[in-house]
């Protein structure tokens, strides 16, 4: 019997460690969490300032081909990162050109299109650094490849391609990302997040299956001050939201 008991403290002891990690996080993670400050907010006229990690393109090796995938952005380090995932896609080969002509080459990868972009609250709470993760989607959830850059590299570059490498450290693919860091004033935040349809995933907010360049110029807008009913009713047809 004595094996089993250990076993159950073990147990016992690891299910109080991850409670106390979730309670320690929800102490950090609700000054930070996009959704909740926007909440709280009273005065419309404060300005935010906000990171949008924009995740356009995935390629994988073929064998991915047509499973169902999905996107995991963390803005943060491990046990204290703020989380969004995307809309679930599955890579596809390249049409063959010329009825056929053009052989498609061993080398050819699956590809998405992704489009989509992820907004947080920009703070000094979790460290500068954006990972990605590609899961199978579903459950349980089973990781296909990660990557990472600091937050640092990521605005300096504007638009960067990030090798996705596997558990084992193989390099199986590479995921096309871009930020922008801005300044935007809580009434009009609000505003711009209805107007893309973005979903509330309580830590961020997610824009998905839209084209970045959308959400880039309405923020762009925001940002500059001006924005007229002929701009909104254009991009909500554009979204087609």
């Amino acid at each position: 019997m004595e094996p089993i008991g250990i076993s159950v403290a073990a147990v016992s002891a690891a299910a109080c460690a991850a409670a106390a990690r979730v309670a320690g996080r929800s102490e950090w993670a609700k000054q930070v969490q996009l959704p909740r400050v926007l909440a709280k907010t009273v005065d419309g006229d404060e300005v935010l300032p906000l990171l949008a990690v924009h995740i356009r393109r995935v390629e994988l090796s073929p064998q991915y081909t047509g499973k169902r995938l999905r996107t995991h952005v963390k803005y943060g380090q491990k046990r204290a990162a703020l989380r969004c995932e995307t809309d679930s896609f599955a890579p596809a080969l390249p049409e063959p050109q010329a009825a056929g002509l053009v052989r498609i080459k061993s080398a050819t990868v699956a590809s998405a299109e992704l489009s989509s972009t992820c907004l947080f609250l920009l703070n000094e709470i979790v460290e500068p650094v954006v990972r990605l993760t590609v899961s199978k989607a579903g459950l349980p959830r089973r990781d296909v490849a990660k990557a990472s850059i600091s937050l640092m590299d990521l605005a300096k570059g504007g638009k960067v391609e990030l090798p996705l490498l596997s558990a084992s450290q193989e390099n199986i693919g590479r995921v096309f990302i871009g930020c922008d860091v801005m300044e935007v004033r809580q009434r009009e935040l609000v505003r711009s997040l209805a107007l893309v349809c973005a979903d509330d995933q309580s830590d961020a907010f997610v824009v998905a299956g839209a084209e970045t360049k959308l959400v880039s110029e309405l923020v762009g807008d925001l940002v500059d001050g001006h924005s007229d009913n002929s701009d909104i009713a254009d991009i909500r047809r554009r979204l087609q939201c």
